[in-house]
């Protein structure tokens, strides 16, 4: 829920900004057009604070108050040319305010099929939240899938995520098949239904309300959080 208004937020924000745009790029215009012509005389005036008034005389600072004094003209020049799209500028600023987490997640089967259990490691800046949990009569790869559902959902507002799982399966399947799924109506490449397909419908779901980098670590191979998250999945099979 608090997802979902995050994102009504930022469309709002957006289409604000679109309301407005066209009121106020006059006024940007001629800003930019100021800048411009009086580039000149705004390289030499930081050149000179940087070197004279400062009494710091450096090629380092000559090329730091050019640099200076150079840069209102040219976001000026990028609002007259329109060579920048202020829509994605706009939503680099709404995601850079966004909290950076980092998510471990992993599956495990007793059999497969056979009783399952999923974990999740969730991260962020000095505090850490574990969740984990349990079904019975599953696969691995459904437990690989419960985990990283679970751990997205355990997040109550848009996120920049850096989510490590060990399983092969999630991270082409998020990043790369979905895709030709969804456009071939959750069909694979033989014609078959794909499987695990709600699952993948709802991973897509929650995903989508998070910017994600998808990342594989290799399994038992001495990541601290990777073989805990493997340890909690593991204990929550037996604790039944």
């Amino acid at each position: 829920m608090y997802t979902s208004v995050l994102l009504n937020v930022e469309s709002t924000i957006l289409d604000f900004w679109r309301l407005l745009k066209p009121r106020i790029m006059y006024l940007v215009v001629f800003t930019a057009v100021a800048g411009m012509v009086t580039a000149p005389v705004s390289i030499l005036f930081y050149v000179f604070v940087y070197t004279i008034w400062l009494k710091r005389r450096t090629p380092q600072n000559i090329v730091i108050g050019g640099a200076a004094g150079a840069f209102p003209p040219m976001i000026g020049w990028a609002a007259v040319t329109n060579s920048v799209s202020w829509e994605s500028f706009i939503l680099f600023l709404l995601k850079m305010s966004k909290k950076e987490v980092i998510i471990y997640t992993d599956g495990a089967c007793s059999g497969n099929p056979g009783a399952g259990g999923w974990a999740a490691i969730i991260l962020f800046q000095d505090y850490r939240k574990d969740i984990y949990g349990r079904e019975e009569n599953t696969t691995n790869n459904k437990m690989e899938l419960t985990a990283v559902i679970n751990g997205l959902k355990a997040l109550k507002f848009s996120c920049n995520i850096n989510l490590y799982t060990d399983s092969l399966y999630i991270k082409h399947g998020i990043t790369e098949w979905i895709n030709k799924w969804k456009v071939n109506g959750w069909k694979t490449s033989n014609k078959k239904s794909v499987k695990n397909m709600e699952l993948w419908k709802e991973l897509d779901n929650v995903a989508s309300q998070h910017e994600i980098d998808w990342k594989w670590v290799k399994a038992h191979s001495g990541n601290k959080y990777n073989e805990e998250a493997d340890s909690l999945a593991r204990k929550a099979i037996i604790d039944a």
